[in-house]
């Protein structure tokens, strides 16, 4: 009899390591989880306007692809950092809508709401994005709209269409037709 108990013991002991090893967090469980908390930070402080909090998110050598002054690739805190603040300045509101990751990178969506967007008949725009998160900070964040969103599509137009066809205010920051857009 002694022995059964000995045999069931260790086999209860297998099972609760079993079954712990599958629940335990692993890398890639808590890199995604990192990830995850790393975007939420960053959208946090964008929405309160946190200018310093956003930018602590991004490595010193990152680059951002994203419209704005990033329509060309913004390279470097103090390239990246203009935009920032330009979006800060238009009180964007950014929302998450989905969020996918796959070691180290996320792809999804956002809903973004600026000031400026009124001007061209719109509230909202959806903006389909992928970041890539290395160490705890951003290294690459690209976006752009998602243009089979009718109001997204509308807000380019009216981008695309400058401020002698009645687009985009005057001073507001239209995307360069060529060049770096004033940023190098």
């Amino acid at each position: 009899m002694k022995g059964f108990y000995r045999y069931w013991l260790l086999i209860s002991l297998v099972i609760v390591g079993l079954v712990a090893a599958g629940t335990a967090a692993t890398p890639q469980s808590l890199a995604a989880a990192d990830l995850r908390v790393l975007f939420q930070q960053q959208n946090d402080a964008q929405n309160r306007g946190d200018v310093a909090a956003v930018m602590a998110t991004y490595a010193d050598d990152a680059t951002v692809q994203a419209g704005g002054l990033c329509t060309v690739p913004c390279t470097g805190k103090a390239a990246i950092q203009r935009e920032v603040e330009r979006r800060i300045a238009e009180k964007a509101q950014v929302k998450v809508v989905s969020l996918r990751e796959s070691s180290g990178t996320a792809t999804g969506v956002l809903e973004v709401v600026e000031v400026g967007f009124a001007f061209c008949g719109v509230e909202r725009i959806l903006v389909n994005f992928t970041f890539v998160v290395k160490g705890d900070v951003m290294t690459s964040w690209t976006s752009g709209p998602d243009l089979s969103d009718p109001q997204s599509a509308k807000f380019i137009a009216c981008i695309m269409a400058g401020p002698a066809s009645g687009g985009m205010p005057p001073g507001s920051i239209a995307p360069p037709s060529t060049g770096d857009g004033g940023l190098r």
